[in-house]
């Protein structure tokens, strides 16, 4: 069986073509992203990290345990630790008369 002949999907680029692309890559700046796409990048991992964050830690699951509880239960303990006052400083506050 003779072998299938590789169709050409493209036409080969002429001389005059391959030296203007050879010119534009030897350009400085010719492959540096432009400055808008740098701030897509940054607002998408902003974005990524965000809905990731929401996920992990607010995201409704139901009642059973999953993957995402113990991290879930660090940071309910931690946020209750940081927006109550321990017996040290509700005593300062009542010393203070602010209690």
């Amino acid at each position: 069986m003779a072998p299938h002949p590789t169709p050409q999907i493209h036409p080969i680029p002429t001389q005059e073509a391959q030296e203007r692309l050879k010119r534009r890559l030897q350009t400085p700046k010719a492959m540096a992203p432009a400055p808008r796409q740098r701030q897509i990048q940054v607002l998408s991992w902003a974005a990524s990290i965000g809905l990731s964050a929401y996920v992990v830690l607010f995201a409704d699951f139901g009642t059973e345990k999953n993957c995402y509880t113990p991290i879930r239960e660090w940071f309910q303990e931690k946020k209750s630790r940081f927006w109550t006052l321990s017996e040290q400083e509700k005593q300062d506050l009542k010393d203070q008369g602010k209690l």
